[in-house]
Protein backbone atom coordinates (compact mmCIF):
# COMPACT_ATOMS: atom_id res chain seq x y z
CA UNK A 1 0.00 0.00 0.00
CA UNK A 2 1.28 3.55 -0.54
CA UNK A 3 2.50 5.27 1.91
CA UNK A 4 2.66 9.24 1.45
CA UNK A 5 5.63 10.00 4.33
CA UNK A 6 8.53 7.71 3.93
CA UNK A 7 11.36 9.24 5.77
CA UNK A 8 13.14 6.84 7.74
CA UNK A 9 15.04 6.71 11.08
CA UNK A 10 16.81 4.63 12.88
CA UNK A 11 16.72 0.78 13.28
CA UNK A 12 15.59 -0.85 16.24
CA UNK A 13 15.98 -4.55 16.59
CA UNK A 14 13.63 -7.32 17.15
CA UNK A 15 12.60 -8.40 20.62
CA UNK A 16 15.10 -11.90 20.69
CA UNK A 17 15.27 -12.17 24.93
CA UNK A 18 12.53 -12.44 27.92
CA UNK A 19 12.22 -9.35 28.99
CA UNK A 20 10.97 -7.05 31.95
CA UNK A 21 9.75 -3.56 31.81
CA UNK A 22 6.96 -1.13 34.34
CA UNK A 23 5.13 -0.18 31.00
CA UNK A 24 4.72 -2.24 27.52
CA UNK A 25 3.15 -0.29 25.08
CA UNK A 26 1.64 -1.87 21.87
CA UNK A 27 1.80 0.05 18.59
CA UNK A 28 4.46 2.09 17.40
CA UNK A 29 2.19 4.72 15.91
CA UNK A 30 1.93 8.42 16.81
CA UNK A 31 -0.22 7.01 19.62
CA UNK A 32 1.92 4.72 21.03
CA UNK A 33 5.29 6.76 20.48
CA UNK A 34 3.56 9.72 22.18
CA UNK A 35 2.38 8.04 25.38
CA UNK A 36 6.01 6.12 25.68
CA UNK A 37 7.23 9.83 25.25
CA UNK A 38 5.70 11.29 27.84
CA UNK A 39 6.11 8.15 30.37
CA UNK A 40 9.44 8.02 30.01
CA UNK A 41 9.60 11.93 30.71
CA UNK A 42 8.16 10.79 34.03
CA UNK A 43 10.49 8.29 35.07
CA UNK A 44 8.65 5.15 34.18
CA UNK A 45 10.40 2.03 32.61
CA UNK A 46 8.78 1.74 29.25
CA UNK A 47 9.41 -0.31 26.05
CA UNK A 48 7.49 0.03 22.79
CA UNK A 49 6.32 -3.19 20.36
CA UNK A 50 6.00 -2.13 16.90
CA UNK A 51 4.67 -5.45 14.66
CA UNK A 52 6.38 -3.22 11.74
CA UNK A 53 8.59 -0.75 11.76
CA UNK A 54 8.15 2.69 13.80
CA UNK A 55 5.13 4.77 12.39
CA UNK A 56 4.49 2.21 9.05
CA UNK A 57 1.12 1.91 9.71
CA UNK A 58 -1.80 4.22 9.36
CA UNK A 59 0.65 7.06 10.27
CA UNK A 60 2.40 6.69 7.47
CA UNK A 61 -0.89 7.31 5.49
CA UNK A 62 -2.48 10.60 7.65
CA UNK A 63 -2.36 13.74 5.87
CA UNK A 64 -1.61 14.87 9.08
CA UNK A 65 -3.24 18.40 9.90
CA UNK A 66 -3.02 18.72 13.37
CA UNK A 67 -6.11 21.12 14.11
CA UNK A 68 -9.03 21.03 16.81
CA UNK A 69 -11.11 21.82 13.74
CA UNK A 70 -13.04 18.26 13.15
CA UNK A 71 -15.75 19.19 10.75
CA UNK A 72 -19.04 19.46 12.81
CA UNK A 73 -17.90 17.26 15.13
CA UNK A 74 -18.72 19.82 18.50
CA UNK A 75 -22.06 20.95 17.29
CA UNK A 76 -23.00 17.44 16.84
CA UNK A 77 -21.63 15.59 20.36
CA UNK A 78 -23.52 18.80 21.46
CA UNK A 79 -26.93 17.41 20.13
CA UNK A 80 -26.42 13.83 19.84
CA UNK A 81 -24.21 13.01 23.20
CA UNK A 82 -24.48 16.41 25.48
CA UNK A 83 -22.97 19.82 25.91
CA UNK A 84 -20.73 18.70 29.00
CA UNK A 85 -19.07 15.48 26.07
CA UNK A 86 -18.78 18.37 23.57
CA UNK A 87 -16.58 20.54 26.03
CA UNK A 88 -14.46 17.27 27.49
CA UNK A 89 -13.86 16.34 23.72
CA UNK A 90 -12.88 19.95 23.09
CA UNK A 91 -10.55 20.57 26.05
CA UNK A 92 -8.86 16.78 25.61
CA UNK A 93 -7.94 18.00 22.29
CA UNK A 94 -6.41 21.42 22.90
CA UNK A 95 -4.24 19.31 25.12
CA UNK A 96 -3.42 17.76 21.98
CA UNK A 97 -2.51 20.28 20.10
CA UNK A 98 -0.81 22.07 23.17
CA UNK A 99 1.82 18.80 22.98
CA UNK A 100 2.39 19.46 19.42
CA UNK A 101 3.30 23.51 20.03
CA UNK A 102 5.42 22.60 22.80
CA UNK A 103 7.84 20.43 20.29
CA UNK A 104 6.73 22.34 16.72
CA UNK A 105 8.13 25.96 15.46
CA UNK A 106 7.06 28.71 13.25
CA UNK A 107 7.74 26.10 10.17
CA UNK A 108 5.06 24.32 10.85
CA UNK A 109 1.97 26.45 12.12
CA UNK A 110 -0.73 26.93 9.88
CA UNK A 111 -3.93 29.36 9.76
CA UNK A 112 -6.96 26.19 9.56
CA UNK A 113 -10.15 26.97 7.40
CA UNK A 114 -12.71 24.78 8.40
CA UNK A 115 -14.88 25.87 5.45
CA UNK A 116 -18.75 25.03 3.90
CA UNK A 117 -19.84 24.88 0.29
CA UNK A 118 -23.37 24.51 0.78
CA UNK A 119 -24.57 27.12 3.51
CA UNK A 120 -23.69 28.74 6.90
CA UNK A 121 -26.57 27.11 8.91
CA UNK A 122 -24.06 24.34 10.87
CA UNK A 123 -21.34 26.41 10.17
CA UNK A 124 -22.51 29.19 12.45
CA UNK A 125 -23.61 26.57 14.49
CA UNK A 126 -20.25 24.83 15.25
CA UNK A 127 -18.32 28.17 15.44
CA UNK A 128 -20.96 28.79 18.19
CA UNK A 129 -20.62 25.63 19.73
CA UNK A 130 -16.30 25.95 19.69
CA UNK A 131 -16.74 29.18 20.99
CA UNK A 132 -18.62 28.23 24.27
CA UNK A 133 -16.21 25.40 24.13
CA UNK A 134 -13.31 27.39 24.68
CA UNK A 135 -11.53 26.98 21.39
CA UNK A 136 -9.63 30.44 19.77
CA UNK A 137 -11.25 30.78 16.31
CA UNK A 138 -13.38 33.57 14.32
CA UNK A 139 -15.47 33.50 11.29
CA UNK A 140 -14.27 35.83 8.57
CA UNK A 141 -16.01 37.70 6.03
CA UNK A 142 -16.43 34.92 2.80
CA UNK A 143 -14.02 37.74 0.39
CA UNK A 144 -11.31 37.02 3.14
CA UNK A 145 -11.40 33.81 2.88
CA UNK A 146 -7.82 32.80 1.44
CA UNK A 147 -9.45 29.76 -1.06
CA UNK A 148 -9.08 29.63 -4.69
CA UNK A 149 -12.58 28.55 -4.97
CA UNK A 150 -15.89 29.36 -3.94
CA UNK A 151 -17.25 28.85 -0.35
CA UNK A 152 -20.16 29.94 1.69
CA UNK A 153 -18.31 30.21 4.63
CA UNK A 154 -15.66 29.44 6.96
CA UNK A 155 -14.43 29.18 10.44
CA UNK A 156 -10.53 30.62 11.04
CA UNK A 157 -8.04 28.92 13.75
CA UNK A 158 -4.36 30.48 14.11
CA UNK A 159 -1.85 28.50 15.90
CA UNK A 160 -2.76 25.28 13.92
CA UNK A 161 0.37 23.06 12.40
CA UNK A 162 0.92 20.36 9.95
CA UNK A 163 3.71 17.85 10.50
CA UNK A 164 5.60 14.67 8.56
CA UNK A 165 4.07 12.12 11.39
CA UNK A 166 6.95 9.53 10.38
CA UNK A 167 9.48 12.25 10.65
CA UNK A 168 8.14 13.52 13.81
CA UNK A 169 7.88 9.90 15.42
CA UNK A 170 11.62 9.07 14.03
CA UNK A 171 12.27 12.58 16.09
CA UNK A 172 10.90 11.17 19.35
CA UNK A 173 11.98 7.82 19.14
CA UNK A 174 15.77 9.01 18.46
CA UNK A 175 16.62 10.10 21.63
CA UNK A 176 13.60 8.09 23.61
CA UNK A 177 14.60 7.25 27.30
CA UNK A 178 12.50 3.70 26.23
CA UNK A 179 13.21 0.70 24.85
CA UNK A 180 11.85 0.23 21.39
CA UNK A 181 11.57 -3.03 19.70
CA UNK A 182 10.60 -3.39 15.65
CA UNK A 183 9.30 -6.42 13.79
CA UNK A 184 7.78 -7.48 16.83
CA UNK A 185 4.40 -8.58 16.64
CA UNK A 186 3.00 -9.20 20.57
CA UNK A 187 0.40 -11.54 21.58
CA UNK A 188 -1.11 -10.34 24.76
CA UNK A 189 -1.81 -13.16 27.65
CA UNK A 190 -3.16 -11.26 30.79
CA UNK A 191 -2.75 -8.03 32.24
CA UNK A 192 0.45 -8.41 32.69
CA UNK A 193 2.17 -10.52 30.08
CA UNK A 194 2.87 -10.45 26.24
CA UNK A 195 4.42 -13.00 24.39
CA UNK A 196 6.74 -12.25 21.39
CA UNK A 197 8.31 -15.26 19.32
CA UNK A 198 7.91 -17.31 21.91
CA UNK A 199 9.59 -14.60 24.46
CA UNK A 200 7.72 -13.71 27.60
CA UNK A 201 7.54 -10.05 28.19
CA UNK A 202 6.75 -9.22 31.78
CA UNK A 203 5.23 -5.68 32.74
CA UNK A 204 3.35 -3.95 35.23
CA UNK A 205 1.15 -2.51 32.88
CA UNK A 206 -0.05 -2.87 29.46
CA UNK A 207 -1.51 -0.33 26.90
CA UNK A 208 -2.71 -1.21 23.25
CA UNK A 209 -2.19 1.98 21.17
CA UNK A 210 -3.11 0.41 17.61
CA UNK A 211 -5.59 1.39 14.99
CA UNK A 212 -7.65 -1.55 16.04
CA UNK A 213 -6.79 -3.02 19.49
CA UNK A 214 -5.55 -6.84 18.89
CA UNK A 215 -6.46 -9.66 21.90
CA UNK A 216 -8.53 -7.30 24.10
CA UNK A 217 -11.95 -9.38 24.30
CA UNK A 218 -12.85 -7.18 26.82
CA UNK A 219 -13.55 -4.41 24.74
CA UNK A 220 -15.73 -6.10 22.05
CA UNK A 221 -14.34 -3.71 19.30
CA UNK A 222 -16.12 -5.69 16.79
CA UNK A 223 -19.42 -3.66 18.32
CA UNK A 224 -17.89 -0.80 18.91
CA UNK A 225 -15.48 0.14 15.90
CA UNK A 226 -16.37 0.21 12.66
CA UNK A 227 -14.21 1.55 9.64
CA UNK A 228 -14.38 4.47 6.95
CA UNK A 229 -11.98 4.94 3.82
CA UNK A 230 -10.82 8.24 2.34
CA UNK A 231 -8.93 8.35 -1.05
CA UNK A 232 -6.27 11.22 -1.26
CA UNK A 233 -3.65 12.93 -3.97
CA UNK A 234 -0.59 14.69 -4.39
CA UNK A 235 -0.73 17.28 -6.93
CA UNK A 236 2.53 18.84 -8.80
CA UNK A 237 1.72 22.33 -10.43
CA UNK A 238 4.96 24.49 -11.94
CA UNK A 239 4.99 27.67 -10.45
CA UNK A 240 3.10 26.39 -7.51
CA UNK A 241 -0.95 27.06 -6.13
CA UNK A 242 -2.78 29.97 -5.35
CA UNK A 243 -3.68 28.48 -1.67
CA UNK A 244 -1.02 30.19 0.39
CA UNK A 245 1.36 27.77 2.22
CA UNK A 246 0.35 29.08 5.79
CA UNK A 247 -2.91 27.44 4.75
CA UNK A 248 -4.56 24.36 5.42
CA UNK A 249 -8.38 23.85 4.78
CA UNK A 250 -11.28 21.02 5.23
CA UNK A 251 -14.59 21.17 3.87
CA UNK A 252 -16.88 20.44 6.63
CA UNK A 253 -20.26 19.35 4.43
CA UNK A 254 -18.17 17.04 1.55
CA UNK A 255 -15.48 19.37 0.69
CA UNK A 256 -12.12 18.10 0.33
CA UNK A 257 -9.02 18.90 2.49
CA UNK A 258 -6.10 20.98 1.17
CA UNK A 259 -2.54 21.06 2.68
CA UNK A 260 1.21 21.19 1.38
CA UNK A 261 3.66 18.21 1.76
CA UNK A 262 7.17 18.89 2.73
CA UNK A 263 7.57 20.08 -0.94
CA UNK A 264 5.94 23.97 -1.34
CA UNK A 265 4.94 23.05 -4.88
CA UNK A 266 2.75 20.00 -3.55
CA UNK A 267 -0.60 19.85 -2.39
CA UNK A 268 -2.14 17.41 -0.82
CA UNK A 269 -5.51 16.88 -1.23
CA UNK A 270 -8.11 14.35 0.80
CA UNK A 271 -11.96 13.56 0.80
CA UNK A 272 -14.27 10.99 -0.94
CA UNK A 273 -15.05 9.06 2.47
CA UNK A 274 -16.83 6.46 2.43
CA UNK A 275 -17.42 3.14 4.36
CA UNK A 276 -15.74 0.43 2.88
CA UNK A 277 -13.52 0.42 -0.48
CA UNK A 278 -13.28 3.96 -2.40
CA UNK A 279 -15.65 5.23 -3.99
CA UNK A 280 -15.68 4.84 -8.15
CA UNK A 281 -13.62 7.48 -9.43
CA UNK A 282 -12.58 9.02 -6.23
CA UNK A 283 -9.02 9.69 -7.33
CA UNK A 284 -10.46 11.47 -10.71
CA UNK A 285 -12.83 13.78 -8.47
CA UNK A 286 -9.93 14.66 -6.36
CA UNK A 287 -7.49 15.74 -8.92
CA UNK A 288 -10.84 17.29 -11.23
CA UNK A 289 -11.38 19.81 -8.12
CA UNK A 290 -7.70 20.90 -8.22
CA UNK A 291 -7.38 21.45 -11.86
CA UNK A 292 -10.39 23.77 -11.58
CA UNK A 293 -8.16 26.45 -9.65
CA UNK A 294 -5.18 25.23 -10.46
CA UNK A 295 -5.26 24.07 -15.00
CA UNK A 296 -2.03 21.54 -15.70
CA UNK A 297 -1.55 20.44 -12.14
CA UNK A 298 -0.78 16.76 -12.28
CA UNK A 299 -1.22 14.21 -10.03
CA UNK A 300 2.27 12.78 -8.73
CA UNK A 301 0.95 10.19 -6.30
CA UNK A 302 -2.73 8.61 -4.89
CA UNK A 303 -3.09 6.40 -2.02
CA UNK A 304 -6.01 5.46 0.66
CA UNK A 305 -6.15 5.42 4.40
CA UNK A 306 -8.62 3.35 6.80
CA UNK A 307 -10.01 4.83 9.93
CA UNK A 308 -11.51 3.71 12.94
CA UNK A 309 -15.12 5.22 14.02
CA UNK A 310 -16.47 4.69 17.26
CA UNK A 311 -20.47 4.56 17.72
CA UNK A 312 -20.45 8.05 18.89
CA UNK A 313 -17.45 9.72 17.09
CA UNK A 314 -15.17 10.27 20.65
CA UNK A 315 -12.16 8.01 21.28
CA UNK A 316 -11.68 5.32 23.91
CA UNK A 317 -9.03 5.54 26.48
CA UNK A 318 -8.64 4.05 29.47
CA UNK A 319 -8.88 0.64 31.10
CA UNK A 320 -10.75 -2.18 30.41
CA UNK A 321 -11.74 -4.84 32.63
CA UNK A 322 -9.30 -7.10 31.74
CA UNK A 323 -7.07 -4.32 33.30
CA UNK A 324 -5.36 -3.57 30.05
CA UNK A 325 -5.33 0.34 29.00
CA UNK A 326 -6.42 0.54 25.44
CA UNK A 327 -6.97 3.89 23.00
CA UNK A 328 -7.95 4.06 19.55
CA UNK A 329 -11.22 5.42 17.40
CA UNK A 330 -10.00 8.91 16.03
CA UNK A 331 -13.17 8.76 13.71
CA UNK A 332 -10.37 10.18 10.94
CA UNK A 333 -9.02 13.03 13.37
CA UNK A 334 -5.52 11.23 14.37
CA UNK A 335 -3.45 14.32 15.01
CA UNK A 336 -4.67 16.38 18.49
CA UNK A 337 -6.90 12.61 19.38
CA UNK A 338 -3.47 10.72 19.49
CA UNK A 339 -1.96 13.17 21.59
CA UNK A 340 -4.76 13.93 23.54
CA UNK A 341 -5.54 10.13 24.47
CA UNK A 342 -1.48 9.28 25.08
CA UNK A 343 -1.87 12.35 27.38
CA UNK A 344 -5.17 11.13 29.27
CA UNK A 345 -3.75 7.50 29.52
CA UNK A 346 -0.43 8.53 30.63
CA UNK A 347 -2.31 10.40 33.82
CA UNK A 348 -3.95 7.57 34.18
CA UNK A 349 -0.97 4.83 34.43
CA UNK A 350 0.59 7.57 36.61
CA UNK A 351 -2.63 7.58 39.04
CA UNK A 352 -4.50 10.73 37.93
CA UNK A 353 -7.11 11.48 36.55
CA UNK A 354 -8.22 14.38 34.44
CA UNK A 355 -10.99 16.37 34.67
CA UNK A 356 -12.56 15.19 31.04
CA UNK A 357 -11.21 11.60 30.92
CA UNK A 358 -14.37 10.05 31.62
CA UNK A 359 -15.83 10.97 28.58
CA UNK A 360 -13.41 8.37 26.61
CA UNK A 361 -14.39 5.83 28.81
CA UNK A 362 -14.08 2.53 26.94
CA UNK A 363 -16.29 1.20 29.36
CA UNK A 364 -18.74 3.85 28.22
CA UNK A 365 -22.55 2.61 27.00
CA UNK A 366 -21.52 2.13 23.60
CA UNK A 367 -24.79 3.12 22.31
CA UNK A 368 -24.70 6.88 24.08
CA UNK A 369 -25.07 9.39 21.42
CA UNK A 370 -24.12 6.58 18.24
CA UNK A 371 -27.93 5.14 17.40
CA UNK A 372 -27.15 5.90 13.91
CA UNK A 373 -23.57 5.04 14.00
CA UNK A 374 -24.00 1.83 15.53
CA UNK A 375 -26.76 0.71 13.20
CA UNK A 376 -25.17 1.73 10.02
CA UNK A 377 -22.17 -0.17 11.13
CA UNK A 378 -24.51 -3.72 12.05
CA UNK A 379 -26.13 -2.80 8.72
CA UNK A 380 -22.29 -3.18 6.93
CA UNK A 381 -21.44 -6.09 8.96
CA UNK A 382 -24.62 -8.39 8.22
CA UNK A 383 -24.30 -7.14 4.34
CA UNK A 384 -21.33 -8.33 4.98
CA UNK A 385 -21.45 -11.58 5.75
CA UNK A 386 -24.45 -12.09 3.73
CA UNK A 387 -22.49 -11.49 0.55
CA UNK A 388 -20.07 -13.69 1.89
CA UNK A 389 -22.84 -16.50 1.90
CA UNK A 390 -24.70 -15.37 -1.67
CA UNK A 391 -24.18 -17.80 -4.62
CA UNK A 392 -21.33 -17.76 -6.77
CA UNK A 393 -20.69 -15.21 -9.52
CA UNK A 394 -20.78 -16.41 -13.29
CA UNK A 395 -17.54 -15.47 -13.78
CA UNK A 396 -14.41 -18.32 -13.96
CA UNK A 397 -10.55 -17.53 -13.48
CA UNK A 398 -10.06 -17.70 -17.32
CA UNK A 399 -11.87 -14.90 -18.04
CA UNK A 400 -10.39 -12.26 -15.92
CA UNK A 401 -8.33 -9.93 -17.93
CA UNK A 402 -4.50 -8.30 -17.31
CA UNK A 403 -4.72 -5.38 -14.47
CA UNK A 404 -8.37 -6.72 -13.53
CA UNK A 405 -9.82 -8.40 -10.21
CA UNK A 406 -12.60 -10.07 -10.12
CA UNK A 407 -15.22 -12.06 -8.08
CA UNK A 408 -14.87 -15.58 -9.43
CA UNK A 409 -16.04 -19.29 -8.43
CA UNK A 410 -13.68 -22.03 -7.46
CA UNK A 411 -15.07 -25.28 -6.47
CA UNK A 412 -18.57 -23.65 -6.58
CA UNK A 413 -17.32 -21.08 -4.11
CA UNK A 414 -16.74 -17.52 -3.90
CA UNK A 415 -13.20 -16.15 -4.57
CA UNK A 416 -10.81 -13.18 -5.36
CA UNK A 417 -9.07 -13.19 -8.84
CA UNK A 418 -6.30 -10.46 -10.07
CA UNK A 419 -4.30 -11.02 -12.90
CA UNK A 420 -1.21 -9.19 -12.66
CA UNK A 421 0.64 -6.95 -15.53
CA UNK A 422 2.98 -10.57 -16.23
CA UNK A 423 -0.38 -12.43 -16.47
CA UNK A 424 0.19 -14.11 -13.74
CA UNK A 425 -3.72 -15.39 -11.93
CA UNK A 426 -3.35 -14.67 -8.20
CA UNK A 427 -6.20 -16.53 -6.10
CA UNK A 428 -7.47 -15.38 -2.74
CA UNK A 429 -10.23 -16.35 -0.34
CA UNK A 430 -12.87 -13.72 -0.01
CA UNK A 431 -13.78 -14.34 3.83
CA UNK A 432 -11.86 -12.18 5.94
CA UNK A 433 -10.47 -14.38 8.74
CA UNK A 434 -11.33 -11.84 11.59
CA UNK A 435 -14.84 -12.83 11.81
CA UNK A 436 -15.96 -13.89 8.36
CA UNK A 437 -17.04 -10.61 5.95
CA UNK A 438 -16.87 -10.41 2.38
CA UNK A 439 -13.82 -8.72 0.88
CA UNK A 440 -14.64 -5.88 -1.50
CA UNK A 441 -11.56 -4.84 -4.43
CA UNK A 442 -9.81 -1.90 -3.52
CA UNK A 443 -8.84 -0.56 -6.81
CA UNK A 444 -6.51 2.51 -6.25
CA UNK A 445 -4.62 0.44 -4.06
CA UNK A 446 -4.99 -2.86 -5.34
CA UNK A 447 -6.10 -4.78 -1.93
CA UNK A 448 -8.75 -6.76 -1.07
CA UNK A 449 -10.00 -5.05 1.72
CA UNK A 450 -12.77 -6.06 4.37
CA UNK A 451 -15.49 -3.13 4.97
CA UNK A 452 -16.67 -4.49 7.97
CA UNK A 453 -13.36 -3.37 10.66
CA UNK A 454 -10.92 -2.37 7.72
CA UNK A 455 -8.55 -5.84 7.59
CA UNK A 456 -6.68 -5.52 4.21
CA UNK A 457 -4.84 -7.90 1.90
CA UNK A 458 -2.32 -8.09 -0.95
CA UNK A 459 -3.59 -9.22 -3.78
CA UNK A 460 -1.01 -12.11 -3.68
CA UNK A 461 -3.10 -12.78 0.15
CA UNK A 462 -1.00 -11.32 2.54
CA UNK A 463 -2.56 -10.12 5.65
CA UNK A 464 -1.07 -6.03 5.53
CA UNK A 465 -3.42 -4.67 7.99
CA UNK A 466 -5.24 -5.99 11.47
CA UNK A 467 -7.62 -6.93 13.22
CA UNK A 468 -6.92 -10.31 10.55
CA UNK A 469 -3.71 -11.93 11.58
CA UNK A 470 -3.15 -14.28 8.48
CA UNK A 471 -3.72 -14.07 5.14
CA UNK A 472 -6.13 -15.80 2.54
CA UNK A 473 -4.04 -17.05 -0.29
CA UNK A 474 -5.74 -20.35 -2.22
CA UNK A 475 -3.13 -22.44 -3.05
Amino acid sequence: MAKIWKSRGKSYPAVAENIKCGVAVVGGGLTGVILAHILSKRGLDVALFEANTIASGKTARSTAKVTVAHGFKYAELQENSSPEISRKYAAANMDGLRFFASLLGERERRDMYLYSLYGQRRLRKEFAVMTENGIPCDYPDVDRIPLPFPVEGAIRLSDQYVINPVRFCNSLCRFAGFRIFENSPVEIVDEHLLVCGGYKINANQIAVCTNYPLHTPAFKAPLKLSRKTSSAVKMRREGGFSIPQNVIAYGADGGYGYRYSDDPQELIVSGETTRGTPTPLAEERLVSAVRQFAPGAVMTESWTNNDTYTHDGVPYSGMLSSGIWVTCGYSAWGMTNSAAMAIVTAEQICGRELWYADAFSPRRNFLRGGTAEFSEHIQTAVGGVVKQMSSAPDVYPGEVKTGHAETVVIHGKRAGAYRDDKGELHLVSLKCPHLGCSLEWNLADKTWDCPCHGSRFSYTGECLSNPANRGIKIE
